[in-house]
């Protein structure tokens, strides 16, 4: 296999890092940078970085990490959608391919429209998070929203990736209405599916973060890992930990993370405000957001994961980054039986399904894993043989590898019209050839004639410059 050099862009911080503060989209941009890294290919990793709170930027973003054919580039959010610098580095480091990790990112590669092939990654249903979104807030802008920056990855990636087979689907049908569906890609397999991966467990010895201190060492702990987000159901994780604490005075409910704000503003309040009320509040117990490198010794302290979901498209089609932290060291899992992922824990007997909102189908789970010491460490077993049979790097990313090992190449339909009408991205070059009338006919097109406008008044009072490294 020749080595290739591969521009990545994602979302930082990154586990090479050891950040407190983790997101889904960072986890991923990992995954897909670590399995090409892995393979021996020489990368440049672009990232901006997300941070816990609203409006909060990371003004010490701005930092670079160098390992062995690793350049690691982290950035501000604004310097990342400055296209013309993106184009810079793009065009510095002469990139045989280019990928885009999580939706965001792959939606700015795709502005550049690049000339070389461009892998877009489209972690989870984004489409699902936008409906999520705005019954959250009941504000049906966020559905447009999350279009607009969907489209252009849909539009230009020459391969895409998923979380599921079922968002396989789902993103084909997506390409279908971008009009990517033609006469020119009739047999092309545009998408792959690269299940949420992690590097193998490697046990190592460490003081006791819980037992003896924030529990009794004799608890039967209950975990939940990460963020609070829009698609989670407080109601049923709050009542089934009720009913279980009520009939087993052993259990402790132990979370990591917290509010994801900015996202979701509320569910991880009302949960507390439920907690606040509960007469085993005691029993509740939140860390907060733990650096990257204490969230395996953790897990191993706790006797069963948990995973509660609303009934929702995007738990449908979506995946769930702690179910497969919790497979990986072994942590059987409790969880509503909706994502596939969770299908898998109920079918390989990896832990506990119950149907989605059933709160008392949840507290019997918890009760049984706590009664049946021998049997929840057999499921918890199998938790890690499943990871490792299906969700290490290697075997997770195998579309990517298999893609970038190969000749990259651009899809049947580039330079073809839109077979649905799109106005498609058209490259920096091409637009300075253009004649005057038929730049401001392009941008028309594009943009309509008050987005025209608003461009013409901004680039009058704001020149565009290329931002310096």
């Amino acid at each position: 296999m020749q080595a290739k050099r591969v521009l990545i862009l994602g979302i930082g911080p990154i586990p090479l890092e050891n950040p407190n503060f983790q997101h889904g989209t960072c986890l991923r941009t990992w995954q897909l940078t670590k399995t090409l890294h892995n393979d021996g290919h020489e990368l440049f990793l672009i990232c901006f970085r997300v941070t816990g709170s609203p409006g909060a930027k990371d003004r010490s973003a701005r930092k670079e990490i160098h390992r062995e054919r690793l350049r690691y580039l982290s950035l501000t959010e604004e310097e990342c959608v400055h296209l013309p610098l993106i184009r810079q580095y793009v065009d510095e480091f002469r990139p045989d391919c280019v990928v885009g990790t999580n939706t965001y990112p792959s939606s700015i590669l795709a502005q550049l429209n690049p000339e070389v092939p461009f892998w877009a990654d489209v972690n989870g249903y984004f489409m699902g998070e936008a409906q999520a979104k705005a019954a959250r807030y009941e504000n049906d802008h966020y559905v447009k929203h999350h279009w607009d920056i969907l489209l252009p990855a849909l539009l230009t990636g020459d391969r895409f990736s998923v979380t599921s087979t079922a968002q396989k689907s789902v993103l084909i049908g997506e390409l279908d209405l971008a009009g990517r569906l033609n006469c020119y890609t009739f047999g092309y397999e545009f998408v792959g599916v690269i299940p949420t991966g992690r590097e193998p467990f490697e046990p190592r010895p460490g003081a006791s973060q819980l037992r003896g201190g924030v529990v009794p060492p004799d608890a039967f702990v209950v975990l939940w890992l990460g963020g609070y987000n829009l698609w989670y159901d407080m109601e049923t994780l709050f009542a089934g930990l009720e009913r279980a604490m009520s009939l087993n005075p052993r259990i402790h409910y132990v979370s990591t993370g917290g509010a994801l704000e900015g996202q979701d503003d509320y569910s991880f309040d009302r949960l507390r405000a439920m907690i606040e009320r509960s007469p085993h509040r005691a029993r509740y117990h939140f860390l907060g957001w733990v650096a990257f490198d204490r969230v395996d010794p953790l897990c191993r302290e706790c006797d069963v994961g948990l995973n509660v979901d609303a009934a929702c498209y995007e738990a449908v089609f979506g995946a769930r980054n702690r179910i497969t932290d919790m497979m990986r060291v072994g942590l059987p899992v409790v969880t509503s039986l909706s994502t596939e992922i969770s299908h898998a824990v109920a079918s390989e007997q990896c832990g506990w399904g119950f149907a989605v909102g059933d709160a008392e189908a949840m507290a019997q789970a918890i009760l049984l894993a706590a009664d049946h010491r021998d049997e929840l460490r057999r499921r918890g077993e199998k938790a890690r043989r499943y990871f490792e049979r299906h969700y290490t790097l290697s075997e997770s990313g195998r579309p990517l590898r298999e893609w970038v090992a190969g000749s990259p190449s651009k899809a049947p339909d580039w330079r073809c019209p839109n077979a649905a009408g799109w106005p498609l991205p058209i490259r920096a070059a091409d637009l300075r050839r253009m004649s005057p009338p038929r730049r401001l006919a392009y941008r028309y097109a594009k943009f309509g004639a008050r987005g025209l406008l608003a461009q013409l008044l901004s680039t009058r009072k704001r020149p565009e410059r290329v931002v310096p490294p």
